[in-house]
């Protein structure tokens, strides 16, 4: 599956037509956008949304392993990430977040709120130097209820989620 490339993102057939014969080349910093797919195998799952809190956490951590994220950022330039959100609610008086944070903390590292029914959503946010160090330890992708109105006895359905990781090589 691919997905779309973020917003501002250099597409790979301008980046050809850019160089310069003279060897001056304005884009030398800007290369091709490679996109990380990384499926939540059990994110498909339903919940109550009535209390608020969270509902959901993956058992499976994203862990990034023995990556050195300064080189990453420096040399390979992993610059975004994403999230694309297959998800359903019964009723439109809830609000729900689903995101990723960093597994040892909960600090949130990418996380979107929705009130809508029947949705496939997909978003993706540029990393800053502090989602870096919120992303040393690893990921858990989540499912928290944040608002809940009139939704006694209503549920949501979260279908499927992946988080894509962006790099320029």
């Amino acid at each position: 599956m691919i997905y779309p490339p973020p917003a501002g993102s250099y597409p790979p057939y301008k980046h050809a037509n850019e160089h310069k014969i003279t060897g001056e080349d304005p884009i030398t910093e800007i290369g091709f956008v490679v996109q990380v797919p990384i499926p939540i195998y059990d994110s498909n799952v339903t919940f109550a949304v009535d209390p608020t809190g969270v509902k959901w956490e993956s058992k499976y951590p994203i862990y990034w392993g023995e990556l050195n994220f300064e080189e990453l950022r420096q040399s390979y330039k992993l610059f975004a990430i994403g999230l694309y959100i297959s998800y359903d609610v019964d009723v439109t008086d809830a609000t729900v977040k689903i995101g990723i944070k960093d597994r040892l903390t909960d600090e949130e590292i990418f996380s979107v709120e929705f009130t809508e029914r029947n949705l496939d959503y997909y978003d993706t946010k540029d990393l800053t130097d502090a989602d870096y160090d919120k992303m040393y330890s690893g990921g858990i992708p989540f499912a928290e209820v944040v608002q809940a109105l009139n939704t006694s006895g209503a549920t949501a359905t979260l279908n499927f989620l992946c988080v894509v990781l962006y790099w320029v090589i």
